[in-house]
């Protein structure tokens, strides 16, 4: 569940800021359509796919650490507990149950 909820906030992000990852179908894809148009050759279409997908992954990187950052001070300015903190409470609350039996 905690998976299904990190992707479908990183999914919201994507989509909240209007930004789509380019797979390497589309590339191929735009590289295909400039070859046919005869804007490029197949050798400028094999670099084309290789700097739309190095262009693609760095993006990528960009959104994702802006997104952790943005996460990390929410979390912080409405004092949620770190996942330590909460392990920590969780294990204290077992001992209390434990003693009071």
């Amino acid at each position: 569940m905690k998976n299904n909820v990190k992707e479908f906030a990183k999914k919201g992000m994507l989509a909240g800021l209007g930004l789509a990852v380019v797979t390497k179908e589309k590339a191929e894809a735009i590289a295909k359509f400039l070859i046919k148009k005869g804007s490029a050759s197949k050798d400028d279409a094999t670099k084309i796919i290789k700097i739309i997908m190095n262009d693609a992954k760095k993006e990528k990187k960009i959104i994702e650490e802006r997104a952790k950052s943005l996460f990390h001070n929410i979390s912080k300015k409405i004092d949620l507990p770190t996942r330590q903190e909460f392990e920590t409470l969780k294990k204290t609350v077992s001992k209390l149950k434990k003693n009071k039996k």
